[in-house]
């Protein structure tokens, strides 16, 4: 009689256990079919406005009006396409079909090339990106993934951080890690943004100093695409005085 009390209890233990997990996909679900209805159906919206409206009144648009129309257009297409790019990439990483490549990265040259690819939105402006990371810091990792995630931490530094402000990316070495700090004098988080940050239950999306749009789910993509490599992220901030993210990825053995 024992026995069977202990083997029902522990296979009611297993039922339970397999029904938060079900429950958990399906919120995980619901927000992901969410996201897809409503985030993207907006910039598409955006879209279909302008183009008919290129289509229909043309000729009666002055030069102006022509040229804001196609600005918001290839914009609202640039906003569409970089959110169905970040919904893929995390239902591929959810479905195990992305596969590592693993090689050696030297960050100070990684975060270069990020730095290179933002330097516009950067200049528009007026801000300062700083790469202090020394050469020959080098960790193992995806590259890709790795350009992913500080293409995500740097862009959002400065979405977030007013004109004429910092954004710096420095490096702790230590015996086993390397931490990269990206660090930006913007408008900080809350504690209550900061607890929906890394999560696809709750996304965290507010409006960048100039009104830029984001999709809630770069942040999100960073911690799995960081804890695919071993990795991990953290994340402090002080409303109106700034935002430290802190990237630790296994240390290179040389």
């Amino acid at each position: 009689a024992l026995v069977f009390v202990f083997l029902f209890a522990r296979q009611k233990s297993r039922l339970r256990k397999m029904n938060k997990e079900l429950q958990t996909s399906n919120n995980t679900l619901k927000n992901f079919i969410s996201i897809i209805a409503h985030d993207l159906k907006n910039p598409f919206n955006t879209i279909i406005g302008f183009s008919d409206l290129l289509k229909t009144e043309f000729n009666s648009l002055s030069p102006k009006e022509r040229t804001l129309a196609i600005e918001n257009t290839h914009k609202s297409a640039l906003n569409a396409f970089a959110l169905l790019e970040q919904l893929l990439n995390w239902a591929r990483l959810q479905t195990g079909t992305i596969q590592l490549e693993m090689t050696l990265i030297d960050l100070a040259e990684l975060v270069d090339e990020v730095m290179n690819l933002l330097q516009t939105a950067a200049f528009l402006k007026k801000q300062t990106l700083i790469n202090r990371i020394p050469t020959g810091l080098r960790v193992r990792a995806d590259k890709n993934m790795m350009l992913a995630v500080f293409r995500n931490l740097v862009s959002n530094a400065i979405k977030f951080t007013p004109d004429e402000g910092f954004i710096e990316v420095a490096a702790i070495d230590s015996a086993n890690t390397i931490q990269a700090v990206v660090k930006d004098t913007g408008v900080g988080i809350s504690a209550e943004g900061i607890r929906k940050l890394f999560s696809i239950d709750e996304l965290y999306k507010t409006a960048g100093t100039r009104g830029e749009k984001g999709t809630g789910i770069g942040l999100l993509l960073c911690k799995e695409y960081l804890e695919k490599n071993g990795g991990n992220i953290e994340v402090e901030s002080i409303e109106g005085k700034g935002t430290t993210f802190t990237v630790t990825l296994p240390k290179a053995i040389s």
